[in-house]
Parts: C-alpha cells; sequence; structure tokens
C-alpha cells in the first residue's frame, strides 16, 4: 500500500508540473507593409521569443517558441502582391504562409519584435527556344480574295468598381476613407517625397473630390491590370498611416508642410547715368564776299 500511495503522488506532482500543462496563446500584434522592393512583417511579442523560418518553393513557414494569438489575415491583405494566404497552426506555434512566387527570406529581431523580410528571388533563365523551320503559306484562292477581311471586336475594358470617398478630422489629423464594396487588399509605400496608396482591385475613384479632400498630397489616380494607384506627392513635415475597418480603408495624415525659406529677390541693376550732351560748337561767320570792283570805260 504504501508503494502505491508513493506512486500516486508521483503521477500528481507530475500533472501539476509547469511543464506538463500547454501555456496559454500569447496577444501578438502583426504589421505587414510593402516597401521599395520588398515586404516586411513584423510581430510585437509580449517578451523575447526563440523563431525558426524557413522557405521551400511557394511557402514560408515560421515556428516560434511559444504559441500566438494574431490576427494572420492582415498579412495577405497588405501583402497581395506576395502572399496568398497565412494560417497560425501547430496550436498557435506555427505560422503558415502561403507565397504567389518564390522568395528570398531574411529576419532580424529587436527587443521583443520578430522582423521578417521576403524579397522576390530572381528568375531562372529560360533556354532559348528552337527556331522552327518556315512553313510555306498556301496562295489564297479566288474566293478567297474576293471576301473582305473581317475585323475582330474590340475586348471590352473590366468596368471599374465605384469607391465612396469620406474625409474627418480628429485630434490635428485629417482622414480619408475610401469605402469599397467588399474588401480588397491594399498597401501603402514611401520613397523620399512620394507615396503610393495601392488597392488590388479596379476601383473608380472621384480624383476632384480626392484632390480637394488633400490639396497638399496633389494625389493622381491610376488604375490598370486589376489595380488602382493613388500617387500622393509628401510635402516635408506630413506623415502618413493606413488602417481599415472591413472594406472600408482610411489615409491618415498628420502634420503641417514645412515651407521653405523664400530667395531674397536678386539685386536690381543700377542704371547708368546718361553723359552730358556736349556743349555746341561755336561757328563763326562766314565773311561777306567784296563788291566785284568795276573797270572804268
Amino acid at each position: 500500500m504504501r508503494g502505491l500511495r508513493l506512486v500516486v503522488v508521483a503521477l500528481t506532482l507530475l500533472v501539476l508540473a509547469p511543464g506538463a500543462r500547454s501555456a496559454a496563446p500569447e496577444e501578438v500584434a502583426i504589421r505587414a507593409a510593402m516597401h521599395d522592393g520588398f515586404g516586411r512583417i513584423a510581430f510585437d511579442w509580449p517578451a523575447p521569443v526563440g523563431f525558426e523560418a524557413r522557405a521551400a518553393k511557394d511557402i514560408l513557414t515560421i515556428h516560434f517558441a511559444r504559441p500566438l494569438h494574431a490576427q494572420s489575415e492582415l498579412i495577405a491583405s497588405a501583402l497581395g502582391d506576395y502572399i496568398v494566404s497565412a494560417d497560425v497552426e501547430d496550436a498557435g506555434k506555427t505560422l503558415v504562409v502561403h507565397l504567389k512566387r518564390p522568395m528570398m527570406v531574411s529576419s532580424f529581431i529587436k527587443g521583443a519584435t520578430i522582423v521578417i523580410d521576403l524579397k522576390p528571388a530572381p528568375a531562372a533563365k529560360a533556354a532559348p527556344p528552337k527556331p522552327e523551320p518556315a512553313k510555306s503559306e498556301p496562295a489564297p484562292t479566288e474566293q478567297a480574295k474576293a471576301e473582305p477581311a473581317k475585323s475582330e471586336p474590340a475586348a471590352k475594358a473590366p468596368a471599374l468598381t465605384p469607391v465612396r470617398l469620406s474625409a474627418t478630422e480628429k485630434d490635428g489629423a485629417a482622414h480619408v476613407t475610401f469605402s469599397w464594396p467588399r474588401p480588397v487588399g491594399f498597401a501603402l509605400t514611401e520613397k523620399g517625397d512620394a507615396a503610393k496608396l495601392i488597392f488590388h482591385a479596379g476601383g473608380d475613384i472621384d480624383a476632384a473630390a480626392l484632390t480637394q479632400m488633400l490639396p497638399a498630397l496633389a494625389p493622381a489616380i491610376t488604375a490598370r491590370d486589376g489595380e488602382t494607384v493613388v500617387a500622393l506627392t509628401m510635402p516635408k513635415g506630413v506623415h502618413l498611416k493606413i488602417s481599415h475597418v472591413g472594406p472600408a480603408i482610411t489615409l491618415e495624415t498628420r502634420g503641417k508642410p514645412v515651407q521653405g525659406k523664400q530667395a531674397a529677390p536678386p539685386p536690381v541693376a543700377a542704371t547708368p547715368e546718361k553723359p552730358a550732351d556736349p556743349p555746341p560748337v561755336a561757328v563763326a561767320d562766314k565773311p561777306a564776299a567784296p563788291p566785284p570792283s568795276v573797270t572804268p570805260p
């Protein structure tokens, strides 16, 4: 009996040991954005954690030492050019990311934040195609000569989705919201004094209304190849931030443009004084001719 009690006590201690119970998932904030030539994913953990990131063909696997709870769908929404989907698996310890194409993966740690960078892998050079032997075209028949050439109907451009605009101001920041009828992928890129807000769908945006809402950014809109790009000019002192709630995507602008010092106007060249006119030259009167002499007869 004493031996049986010892076994029961040992099993009880093993069950109650901290390592025997699985740790609860930790709340981790995920940030993702497109940059110049690469995409970045950041995991903001409450405390430092170990991890391992590996990419094989079109799948990126990130394994963490502790389980996490996060909104992984934000990754595919922000990096739609690179990523098809991102799902948390293995009881919260593994994030499986399905890629649209092969990627080069790099990572670094800053405090309790883990940063993963994705850059498209260079495409392999394909072998040049073998030249095909020239085919002789048969001579047209008399009927074919007589028939007029048929023109192919032009392909219709896909219809653009109407996008509703609204503007508000709060706490010193201006907010412009692009309300799509359905959720779409988007990304914000910045380079120098230029920025681009990219929507992964063809949208009909009122350019005149957007210019009135963002006069300092001089927005220019282009829509092609299933994407809508809003190009912005970034004045010094203005900062941008993007967020979304469902299909409504909001661009926040904070700060006021810094006006540069105006250059002083160039000095006006002095007009040279006009030289004084020379004094008039005195002309002596011509002496009168003497009267002709008269010879007496």
